[in-house]
């Protein structure tokens, strides 16, 4: 009874993301606007989130995951212009917010390790998303977007 429990319990871990965000998505702010799909290839415990209006010519693809080791999901992001993030969150505790931190590696720019970014299913069902760094402890915005169901 315990090992199904615990075998439910990771089963729904190694979904969550998918099952909070999966879907296509239009993302922006003010400044820009871009398509966004979440999607779960059949049989795979891995969700591959593709950016960028231009099918042929993609801003990047990330791929998430539950990663039991670590006890966190990740998520690496290429970017088309050679950048990289890698970034883990924890499970959210039920507010379907997903706080994202870790290294990003810009094109041609040093290793930063300040990214602090969320996002946040709300009840309406749209995804708000919060960018910033955290420096010293302290929160730095530097922006943030809401995506909608397309």
């Amino acid at each position: 009874m315990i090992t199904a429990l615990v075998f439910a319990a990771a089963t729904s871990a190694a979904t969550q993301f998918f099952q909070d965000f999966g879907g296509s998505w239009t993302c922006g702010n003010d400044k820009y606007h871009a398509a966004w799909s979440i999607a779960s290839p059949r049989d795979s415990k891995w969700t591959i989130v593709t950016y960028g209006d231009d099918k042929e010519h993609l801003d990047g693809t990330a791929y998430v995951g539950w990663l039991p080791q670590e006890n966190a999901y990740v998520y690496i992001d290429f970017h088309a212009d050679g950048a990289l993030a890698h970034l883990t969150s924890p499970l959210p505790k039920g507010d379907h917010t997903w706080s994202w931190t870790g290294v990003y590696y810009a094109v041609g720019g040093a290793k930063d390790t300040t990214p602090d970014i969320t996002w946040t299913l709300m009840p309406n069902g749209t995804i708000q998303r919060k960018f910033g760094q955290r420096i010293d402890g302290k929160l730095i915005e530097k922006g943030s977007d809401t995506c909608t169901k397309a």
